[in-house]
């Protein structure tokens, strides 16, 4: 009897008694989220650093779902499952990027004896990074006459400094031609750049769009090439064997100097002999 007093006090202690055990419902405060290697101090998250996200549940016969979502999208992860102890757990891993700054994780858990989803959820994870500077187009032809325009949009955390969201010609912010430069910011924050008519100088100009904040600066340079002409069409003819008439005709050509060259040397030779 004491040995069964022994366990009863055990089970109601860690909420383990037999009963719940065995229940078909999944227990009540679950799921449970819990990350590793996430900063929610002082100490910001960096691109680059890895952390990895648990979402746990108790009870239940069968198992409960569990799955990690990032808005309505559904990640990959990796399950396990003891159904001993009936302990439900799914996790995965990450390295930190700048589209995970603000990013909220959601770990939702089914079961056909609950009536409605439950689910727990991460706190946003702040992430500070340099300056992501995106141009459309980078690389683009141009012919001679026409005029492309481009845009460069830039954000970061912290913020981009104010001023330092430029267009760069040769280093220099300002434009090589004022007549045919222009450059102007939408109101959503792009820098739009046109350049009216090219000539052949714009194509030794070098574009870049910079951004500054205080964790670096970013820059993407643009890339205007001329229209090439290509090398004029030279038809082959196949003569009746099959082989390239224009190398024939090289070839033949070739072989008739070597011949007249010979009967130069001949010549001479003849010319200096004695008789």
């Amino acid at each position: 009897m004491a040995h069964m007093r022994e366990i009863l006090v055990f089970c109601v202690a860690y909420s383990w008694c037999v009963s719940d055990v065995w229940s078909s419902v999944p227990f009540d405060n679950f799921p449970q989220c819990y990350t590793g290697g996430i900063s929610y101090d002082s100490r910001p998250n960096e691109v680059g650093d890895v952390a990895s996200l648990n979402c746990e549940s108790r009870g239940g016969d069968p198992a409960p779902t569990l799955v990690w979502k990032r808005g309505n999208v559904s990640i990959d992860t990796l399950y396990t499952d003891d159904r001993k102890t009936l302990k439900t757990t799914i996790f995965f891993s990450i390295e930190m990027r700048p589209e995970d700054n603000g990013a909220v994780f959601v770990c939702k858990e089914t079961h056909p004896d609950i009536p409605q989803p439950r689910s727990c959820q991460i706190d946003p994870i702040r992430v500070v990074f340099p300056p992501v500077v995106t141009v459309e187009p980078q690389s683009t032809t141009v012919d001679i006459g026409e005029s492309p325009s481009f845009t460069c949009t830039a954000y970061g955390n912290p913020s981009v400094w104010t001023g330092t969201h430029q267009w760069y010609f040769n280093d220099n912010t300002d434009v090589p031609n004022n007549e045919r430069y222009t450059v102007v910011e939408t109101p959503n924050g792009e820098l739009l750049l046109t350049i009216a008519e090219i000539v052949q100088e714009d194509y030794d100009v070098e574009i870049t769009c910079r951004a500054k904040n205080g964790k670096g600066i970013t820059s993407i340079q643009v890339l205007i090439h001329p229209v090439t002409t290509p090398p004029p069409y030279v038809p082959t003819t196949m003569n009746y064997n099959g082989t390239n008439t224009n190398s024939t005709v090289s070839d033949t050509a070739s072989t008739a100097r070597q011949n007249f060259t010979l009967i130069v040397e001949m010549f001479i030779i003849l010319l200096i002999l004695p008789f």
